[in-house]
């Protein structure tokens, strides 16, 4: 149980990986016409790859749709892939999130532009409560469970009878995880590095290795899939994303988990997935007038916006933000865990719940989260994601008794 822990108080999930066979055998029939899709030339493959990822959807659309709308481009995607087949006030969108981040305002925006019927919450005024999240744990691996509870948000909404839409592994499988690697070892290792959960203070056991728990040998030749790319698809996009932004007990529809979409996108040549170079020029080719509004993922430009433009509004964002410090920082998602712990009174409830159930577990060796709480609460470090670590497990705990 230690060494499992361990491994959670890591990663912020568990990487293990019984279903390898399964998803080896997926990716190889998904890459087997690799070799065709490289020869081909840029404007032939994004001619295919609009055809392919507007394959995607079902013809035929019946019920409530809905769709989680963010400042991102997979969800923007998503929500020109529905309107393809209905019309806009057929569709409902939702966002989710704190006013003032580019999260926020450009999926209320892109909203208002399309004219869905659109709901959005603001998740700074939104209560928490310790029983709800344990409601999410009772049904759910264990894993930075608040981040699920936001998530869930939608389903509470709208109920069991709409088809609701996820763009789990959009920019994942488009190149956003690119990582270059000498070997099979380095992949791992950067891996376990990369996917440190908690940054600000470790939390494992001192002579845990997070490699431990990682594959001995790739799932597949590196001449078919990136070694790194190989641990994101199979280990934390399905064992840790793909619990947070989808649920089992709903109609979830993926359609960037497609077979052949993945199986076209991973096929393509390095200089085409780097910086999502063709996942963006397919965007604007499929869907011109939803990609000429903003994206949060380009730093506020669109998604055309050359990389050296993207480059200077990065540089540009870093130094107002040191400058200026504004009381939102407009790169967040959901809200700021940091100041929301300290200063919200619904939140330190949970952590006070939480850090009284993990302190009676006597059988479970686990952190010193008091004094992580108390370094926290005086402001000398933002220990946010390891106080969120200790409430995914004292919910965990709470769902199994």
């Amino acid at each position: 149980m230690t060494k499992r822990l361990d491994d959670f108080w890591h990663y912020g999930y568990f990487p293990q990986y019984s279903a390898a066979e399964v998803f080896t055998q997926y990716l190889r029939d998904a890459l087997s016409n690799k070799d065709d899709i490289a020869s081909l030339t840029e404007a032939e493959l994004i001619h295919l790859g609009t055809k392919i990822l507007q394959a995607t959807v079902p013809t035929t659309l019946r019920g409530d749709q809905v769709i989680s709308l963010s400042g991102g481009r997979d969800s923007r995607a998503l929500l020109g892939l529905v309107l393809e087949h209905v019309s806009s006030n057929q569709v409902n969108t939702f966002t989710f999130g704190t006013p003032g981040t580019r999260d926020y305002e450009i999926g209320n925006r892109v909203a208002r532009s399309v004219g869905t019927k659109h709901v959005s919450i603001d998740l700074s005024k939104h209560k928490v409560l310790f029983e709800d999240l344990v409601e999410i744990a009772s049904k759910k691996p264990l894993n930075t469970i608040i981040n699920t509870y936001y998530n869930n948000l939608v389903y509470a909404h709208y109920g069991d009878t709409a088809n609701y839409w996820s763009g789990f592994l959009g920019d994942p499988v488009a190149g956003s995880h690119m990582v270059d690697v000498i070997n099979w070892k380095d992949a791992c290792q950067q891996f376990s590095q990369k996917n440190q959960f908690a940054q600000s203070i470790r939390l494992s056991d001192i002579g845990y290795d997070p490699m431990v728990s990682l594959p001995a040998e790739p799932f597949l030749s590196e001449n078919l899939m990136p070694y790194y790319e190989q641990l994101d698809f199979v280990i934390r996009q399905h064992l840790h994303v793909r619990s947070i932004v989808t649920n089992d007990d709903y109609t979830v529809m993926t359609p960037f988990s497609d077979k052949t979409w993945i199986g076209f996108m991973y096929s393509l040549p390095q200089a085409m997935r780097s910086e999502l170079y063709l996942y963006r020029k397919i965007l604007m080719c499929a869907f011109p007038k939803l990609f000429r509004m903003p994206t949060k993922s380009d730093h506020g430009l669109r998604v055309d916006a050359g990389t050296t433009h993207r480059k200077i509004q990065k540089i540009i964002q870093r130094t107002r933000w040191r400058l200026r410090k504004p009381k939102v920082n407009i790169l967040l998602n959901y809200i700021d865990f940091g100041e929301a712990f300290i200063y919200r009174d619904d939140l330190r409830t949970v952590i006070e719940t939480a850090l009284e159930i993990v302190s009676k577990q006597s059988k479970i060796a686990t952190p010193d989260f008091t004094e992580i709480w108390n370094i926290h609460q005086q402001g000398k470090i933002d220990h946010a994601r390891a106080l969120r670590q200790m409430v995914a497990l004292a919910a965990h705990i709470e769902a199994q008794i």
